[in-house]
């Protein structure tokens, strides 16, 4: 048995910069509808290895809008769009030893139900889906994509001044024939004004 013998071993930092700039607007076209958009832009995304650069990884531009209408005291429904062009960042990925990135495309839909105007935190209704495209795949050319829908509600308490938001949601991601995945999520939140 060699008893000089000594362990080696080596650890490595990824580390990752970029910037980006984003705006938006929101216009309130009639006392029922409002429209808003957003953009953003980025800068390549420096990745080093320890203080080394190994490369640069073109970022998407991300465009999106939504609307939302108010129809009478009980009823809202809200929609929106958002495109990422992810594409860009498709050979700088596969230079790194990754699969690629593709185009990414996503729509959403809900609807709130206010059984009480009067008191719209007082156990609204809402329902919801979206339909999105994901960047990244497990095999190259392979698109996966992922829908789903939620319903959820409201409670209050501490005369008020508590509200509780839930919702369950039903999720399904679909790439090819060799990938499928189905969840169940339950979403709380907590809100305590003093």
């Amino acid at each position: 048995m060699d008893t000089s013998y000594v362990g080696a071993s080596e650890q490595n930092t990824l580390s990752y910069l970029g910037y980006g700039l984003s705006g938006g607007v929101m216009v309130r076209l009639f006392p029922a509808l409002t429209l808003a958009g957003t953009v953003r832009t980025n800068d390549g995304l420096r990745v080093e290895r320890d203080t080394t650069k190994i490369g640069t990884i073109s970022m998407p531009l991300t465009v999106s809008g939504g609307a939302r209408l108010q129809l009478g005291a009980r009823l809202q429904l809200a929609g929106g769009v958002l495109f990422r062009n992810w594409s860009v960042a498709d050979s700088h990925l596969v230079a790194l030893g990754g699969i690629g990135s593709v185009n990414t495309a996503e729509w959403s839909a809900g609807m709130e139900f206010l059984p009480d105007p009067a008191r719209p935190l007082r156990r609204p209704l809402r329902l919801g889906a979206y339909r999105t495209s994901l960047p990244f795949s497990l095999l190259r050319g392979v698109g996966i994509n992922e829908t789903g829908v939620s319903a959820g509600s409201s409670l209050q308490f501490a005369g008020g001044r508590g509200q509780l938001d839930f919702a369950l949601s039903r999720v399904w991601r679909d790439g090819g024939t060799d990938f499928s995945e189905r969840t169940t999520l339950f979403h709380l939140g907590v809100s305590i004004r003093p």
